[in-house]
């Protein structure tokens, strides 16, 4: 079982919006995001469970619950699932 603190950075972030889904609605105000130094800094939670297969390979499982707010309230939220092998 994991569970515990994330803290991340954003380094760059690029978005390419080909089509605006707003357009659709009558409104063509696609949101633009700019990252300031003080919002390039991320927190959440994390909660995971993992199971070793042998003595070298195992596999995990984790969920990231975003507590950091980005432009219009976005919240990251990242399933991960993986293999990890010991030396």
């Amino acid at each position: 079982m994991e569970t515990g603190p994330q803290f991340g950075y954003i380094i760059n972030i690029k978005e390419n919006i080909k089509e605006s889904p707003f357009e659709e609605f009558g409104v063509n105000n696609t949101p633009i995001y700019i990252l300031s130094d003080h919002n390039k800094f991320d927190f959440g939670l994390l909660i995971g469970a993992g199971y070793k297969l042998s003595n070298n390979l195992g596999l995990n499982s984790r969920f990231l619950f975003g507590l950091t707010e980005r432009g219009d309230s976005t919240k990251a939220s990242v399933f991960n699932l993986g293999i990890e092998y010991t030396l």
